[in-house]
C-alpha cells in the first residue's frame, strides 16, 4: 500500500492548538492519521481535491465580500456577519466551507484529468506565478495612439 505525508498534521502525527477554555495549549494526535503521519494514497488524493475546492471557495468569497463592501447602499460584510452573530472573519470561514462543499460536488463529477489539472494548478508554487514573464505583444505598440476627443467637445 502506497502512503503520503498526513496533510492535516505535516507528518508529525499530533496537532497543536490554543484552548481558550483553559488557557493552555494542547496536543493532540492527529484524527486524520490516526497519529501515524500518514494516510493512504485515496486519502492523500482527496485531501488535494480539498485543497483545490477550497482555493476555489476562498476565492468567491473573497469576490462576494468585495462585491458586498462595494455596495453604497448596502450594509457591508461586517454587518452581515454581526447578522449572523459573528466576527467578519469568522463569517468568511464559514461561507468558504458552504461553498466548498458545492465545489467538491462539482470537482467530483468532473473527469480525472480535468481534476488533475486543477490539482496541479492548486499546488503551483505562487513564487513561479509571480515571477512568470509576462508576453510582450509587439503588434500593440505599434498602434499610435489617437485622442478620441479634442478640446471640449465630448462625444455623447
Amino acid at each position: 500500500m502506497n502512503e503520503d505525508i498526513c496533510s492535516r498534521c505535516d507528518g508529525l502525527g499530533y496537532e497543536e492548538y490554543y484552548d481558550e477554555d483553559t488557557y493552555r495549549d494542547v496536543r493532540d494526535t492527529c484524527y486524520h492519521c490516526g497519529g501515524c503521519g500518514r494516510v493512504d494514497s485515496e486519502t492523500a488524493y482527496h485531501d488535494r481535491l480539498s485543497g483545490v475546492a477550497h482555493s476555489l471557495a476562498v476565492n468567491e468569497v473573497y469576490q462576494l465580500q468585495k462585491w458586498i463592501n462595494s455596495n453604497p447602499d448596502g450594509e457591508g460584510w461586517e454587518f452581515h456577519a454581526a447578522e449572523n452573530m459573528m466576527r467578519g472573519y469568522e463569517y468568511f470561514q464559514v461561507r468558504v466551507m458552504d461553498y466548498m462543499s458545492d465545489y467538491l460536488d462539482r470537482l467530483m463529477q468532473m473527469s480525472i484529468s480535468d481534476r488533475e489539472l486543477l490539482i496541479a494548478w492548486n499546488e503551483m508554487p505562487f513564487e513561479s506565478m509571480r515571477k512568470a514573464e509576462t508576453p510582450k505583444v509587439e503588434c500593440v505598440s505599434a498602434i499610435p495612439l489617437q485622442p478620441m476627443y479634442e478640446g471640449n467637445d465630448i462625444p455623447f
